[in-house]
Parts: C-alpha cells; sequence; structure tokens
C-alpha cells in the first residue's frame, strides 16, 4: 500500500488524497494530550535516526523516520508516553464506530442507552489501554518480541474484560 499511499511514489494514484491520509495517521501522542502527559508525568522527549524508511521515502528522494526516546522520573511516565504512540487516532475513531454500532444494536435489543454507551466507551477504553500499555511494558523489557507478547497478553486479558463488561 505504500506505494498507492505516498504522494512522491508515482503509482500513487491522488497525491493529495495521499498526503492528506499520511497527515491524519497520528497517534495520541501526537494529540493536544502529549503536552498534557508531559506536563503531569515531566516527560522528555528526543528524537533518534533510524534507517527505517519513512512513507514518504522514494529511491529519488530518499527520508527516514525518526524514533521517539522519552525520559521521565517515573516508570509510569515513560510507560505512558510509549502506549500513546501506540494508539492510532484513525484506529481509534474506527474503533469508536464499530463500538458505536454495538451501542446501537444492544439499544435496539432493549438495553437503556445510556448503559449501552457506558459499556461501548468501556470496552474500546480497555482495547486501547491495554494493548499499548503492555504491549509498551514487553518492549521495555524485552524488545519487539515482548512488545508482540504483550500485546497478545493484552488481547486475552481484554476478552475477559469486555466479557465482564457485557455482563453488567
Amino acid at each position: 500500500m505504500q506505494d498507492y499511499v505516498n504522494p512522491y511514489s508515482s503509482k500513487c494514484p491522488n497525491p493529495k488524497l495521499g498526503d492528506w491520509l499520511i497527515r491524519q495517521d497520528k497517534t495520541l501522542w501526537d494529540t493536544k494530550l502529549r503536552n498534557i502527559s508531559k506536563q503531569v508525568f515531566k516527560i522528555q522527549e528526543s528524537e533518534i535516526k533510524t534507517k527505517i524508511k519513512d512513507i514518504k521515502s522514494t529511491p529519488e528522494r530518499p527520508v527516514n523516520i525518526k524514533a521517539k526516546s522519552f525520559k521521565a522520573p517515573s516508570t509510569f511516565g515513560k510507560v505512558t508516553a510509549r502506549a500513546m504512540t501506540r494508539v492510532p487516532v484513525i484506529g481509534l475513531a474506527v474503533s469508536g464506530v464499530i463500538e458505536g454500532c454495538q451501542a446501537a444494536n444492544e439499544i435496539k435489543n432493549g438495553e437503556k442507552p445510556v448503559k449501552a454507551v457506558n459499556k461501548a466507551a468501556l470496552r474500546l477504553t480497555s482495547t486501547a489501554v491495554l494493548t499499548s500499555t503492555l504491549g509498551a511494558v514487553g518492549f521495555m523489557l524485552f524488545g519487539p518480541v515482548g512488545s508482540l507478547a504483550g500485546i497478545g497478553i493484552a488481547s486475552g486479558l481484554n476478552y475477559l474484560v469486555c466479557k465482564a463488561i457485557d455482563k453488567i
């Protein structure tokens, strides 16, 4: 897909749309929540050069991404920053739409609207928090394999959490 979204690629059918999509591809860390988190947890951010090609990179115009490094007085602050970089805003919005459809279905089947919406919000939140946090902790402890293991464990835990939420 990279060639078809990259506005600098000759294969991109609509460079304006590709550029817009890339600009929308942000994480929670790229929103105003970053400023609040940095202030509350005293997080310091720095960039690290990598050899990983950016999505806008082409053979004629090579561009590498920059990784983020976080320092904070507490481990909780570091985990929070890393977890926020793992939650894409577009993905959160799509998940919100899916949970909204689930809530609408529950309301249609007789659930009280406030209860259905609250359950959907809890499911959405638990999914984002568990997978991003355990993925970040796993990475901090064991690197990329730990990240995948953390996400896997989080998925299992989230299944149990969502089943408990649905019983409410």
